[in-house]
């Protein structure tokens, strides 16, 4: 919402509509979507890091780096969009995607293992 104006604006330069409510649902599909994706990074971290919030982290910036870090840079330097949105995306997403990998660490469960007796 905070650069919704000034998304409006870029897509308008770009001759495109401003975002409308198909994008929008896409753009939620798409953060499910992340989500998923953190928590699956940070069941494979795990073993190697241990459990808790710091492995959790780990994850999110680990997709924060390859999805949004590289995504910036190399789309950024196209001119696409003004360098002002990719600046405060990237930084907005430096600390919303740690804090959701955490939220889904915190909500993950390991599969408890039976060992057969005898």
């Amino acid at each position: 919402m905070y650069l919704s104006a000034d998304f409006d604006a870029a897509m308008q330069a770009l001759g495109k509509e401003p975002a409308g409510g198909s994008m929008i649902a896409w753009w939620v599909v798409l953060d499910f979507l992340w989500g998923i994706l953190v928590v699956y990074l940070y069941a494979a971290i795990r073993p190697r890091f241990g459990p808790g919030p710091q492995t959790a982290i780990r994850a999110g910036l680990l997709l924060w780096v390859a999805a949004v870090l590289f995504h910036a840079l190399g789309e950024g330097a196209t001119g696409l969009f003004p360098q002002r949105l990719y600046v405060i995306g990237t930084v907005a997403s430096l600390i919303y995607i740690p804090i959701a990998a955490v939220i889904g660490a915190w909500a993950y469960k390991e599969a408890e293992r039976i060992v057969p007796s005898g």
